[in-house]
């Protein structure tokens, strides 16, 4: 599949959104995908970024001068975008024709329901938006939410032209770049050694030399600090001078990768951006920070949740209030312990992938497994919530599995296959042969992978490989489902299945 990425990144907007798509991007490529970014020529040298990783990208032109407008019915961030919506939906559309894309990803708060209309209908193409603020129409088959919410499609309602926009929300779908699905993990101390502060890739406001100066000299904190910014922060040179000045202070620039900053320092203290969920995925205890107003979607919410320290609702954030929280936070080692377990029980670094998968689902592929699919078929078959809803909910002995898998690809009456997207194993559908001619089918997924639809594509997958090895006749096809695994009728039900009142049953005339 091809997919392209519609987002941005500059002083005012920050390097977030640029970020998690490029986090997702790497997912995508991952799983076979093929991936084209679009942006404009901003005031940050995004292009260069993305190209730099190895991405394709279609600079936009840069704003002519500053869009001015007293519309409103316009995005509250529609400045963001430098020019008008229409102007900049046929750009990306003349940047995108040639290259067809199956899906667009939109990741820019600029941009609403018209937007998306008018690339969908003139590319052909599905659009899937990443958002978290719920604050203006979208036009998209495809919502990815990572902040926590009891009710996604009630937090969109008034927002969702038309009701089939799938909705992919919550941490479990956090977009974490590769590196994190087997990062460290920090290590908790009942001291505070030393202190990481990072207040995002741009920080127009300053936060970071604000903390270092609440840490330093109001609650005379003295041990090592360290402050990572990028080059597009417009402060650089006052935070290089206050390394100058303090030698128990260092500036990291453009770390390539934040995983080991998080884990090396024993406070954390952070915009509440896109970095809050690589400090989750760590367990890094975390003062977190609300310096824009779309970061009130996810900072209250995980405070709440007990994964993140924050300053109390409508507090000011200056030198005090911080010094105070940070003192807080030395006095009780317990309360940094709380907030490490929690944190990283939110986030398993696989975000990304899951969206990965959703997306290009339909391009799932079958094979005949193999002996050497037998360890992850093992671990899987073995999860506790696979055998939940199977037959044999006992525990799996391994060599006893290794011997059955060995016996079962030998066996003429069975075939097993891997459903995989690109190169990537995703679960496993067997066809036993019964003695009346009917094919009984078994199948169960990557336990980490539930909830994707993964599921629907690998049955439509086997049926048609099982058909294809016996060409000569329609195949009918059983399957026994425990009466409480719901979830199971319901993917054997929409895909043509009749339950019969002992199993569920599928002509072939049915195929």
């Amino acid at each position: 599949m091809r997919i392209a990425f519609r987002t941005d990144g500059s002083t005012t907007i920050g390097l977030g959104h640029v970020m998690r798509c490029m986090a997702l991007a790497d997912a995508m490529e991952d799983a076979g995908a093929q991936v084209h970014f679009v942006c404009r020529k901003l005031d940050t040298n995004i292009s260069h970024r993305l190209r730099t990783r190895g991405f394709n990208v279609s600079s936009l032109p840069a704003p002519a001068g500053e869009v001015m407008t007293t519309d409103t019915t316009e995005p509250a961030h529609a400045i963001w975008a430098g020019v008008p919506w229409e102007l900049d939906a046929q750009q990306t559309i003349d940047a995108l024709r040639e290259w067809q894309p199956e899906w667009v990803v939109v990741d820019h708060y600029a941009f609403d329901a018209r937007w998306h209309q008018m690339v969908k209908n003139e590319l052909g193409t599905r659009i899937a938006v990443i958002d978290e603020l719920a604050d203006r129409d979208l036009l998209a088959d495809l919502i990815i939410d990572q902040t926590p919410h009891p009710d996604y499609r009630e937090k969109y309602r008034h927002h969702l032209q038309g009701t089939s926009a799938a909705i992919l929300g919550g941490p479990r779908f956090a977009l974490l770049c590769r590196s994190y699905s087997n990062a460290a993990h920090y290590r908790p101390s009942t001291d505070i050694r030393s202190i990481g502060i990072f207040m995002g890739g741009s920080d127009p406001g300053n936060y970071s030399s604000l903390a270092w100066h609440a840490c330093r000299e109001v609650a005379k904190f003295q041990g090592p600090i360290e402050i990572v910014t990028t080059k597009a922060n417009p402060h650089r040179a006052e935070l290089e001078l206050l390394a100058q000045r303090d030698s128990n202070t260092t500036l990291s620039v453009d770390l390539p990768d934040l995983a080991s900053f998080f884990v090396r320092h024993d406070l954390q203290i952070g915009a509440g951006g896109g970095s809050t969920w690589e400090r989750c995925y760590v367990g890094a205890p975390t003062l977190a920070l609300v310096i824009a107003d779309n970061q009130k979607a996810l900072i209250p919410q995980l405070a709440e949740l007990g994964a993140v320290a924050t300053l109390p609702e409508n507090t000011v954030i200056n030198e005090q209030s911080i010094s105070q929280t940070v003192l807080q936070m030395t006095r009780d080692p317990s309360v940094r312990l709380a907030l490490c377990q929690r944190s990283s029980q939110l986030v398993d670094g696989l975000g990304a992938t899951r969206v990965a998968l959703y997306m290009l689902s339909s391009s799932l592929a079958v094979r005949p497994a193999t002996i050497d699919d037998a360890e992850y078929m093992y671990a899987w078959r073995n999860a506790q919530q696979i055998r939940a809803v199977s037959n044999q909910q006992k525990p799996l002995e391994r060599p006893s599995h290794l011997q059955w898998l060995g016996n079962a690809l030998a066996d003429s009456s069975r075939t097993i296959f891997v459903g995989t997207v690109g190169s990537r194993p995703v679960g496993v559908i067997r066809f036993d042969r019964m003695n009346t001619g009917v094919h009984e089918v078994s199948l169960y997924l990557d336990p980490l992978l539930h909830g994707l639809k993964l599921g629907t594509w690998l049955l439509k997958a086997g049926e048609q490989a099982i058909q294809k090895i016996n060409q000569k006749s329609a195949l009918t096809f059983s399957a026994s489902i425990l009466a409480d695994n719901i979830a199971s009728q319901r993917l054997f039900k929409e895909s043509g299945y009749i339950f019969t009142g002992t199993c569920w049953l599928k002509s072939g005339n049915s195929q």
